[in-house]
């Protein structure tokens, strides 16, 4: 699975940047696995690359899920 990831996202930044992005930042959960990280790193080299510190690259899903069961519970606390 994370070798596919990283397939992808490989693939979306060779398609839709042309060439003209110099400087990516990439942030978030799956940004944080370090195989898709340096599966990235290493096949786009000619990018300058900038991965937030864990603290920024948390998975949101958590509280997404807390967040719709209050939701759907109607609790004033969402």
């Amino acid at each position: 699975m994370e070798k596919g990831i990283a397939a992808a996202i490989i693939e979306l930044i060779k398609n839709t940047s042309g060439g003209s992005w110099k400087k990516i930042l990439f942030v978030g959960g799956v940004m944080a696995n370090k195989f898709i990280k340096d599966t990235v790193a290493a096949a786009l080299k000619e990018h300058e690359l900038a991965f937030a510190g864990l603290k920024h690259s948390g998975d949101n899903a958590l509280g997404i899920a807390e967040f719709a069961r209050r939701a759907w519970l109607g609790s004033r606390d969402c």
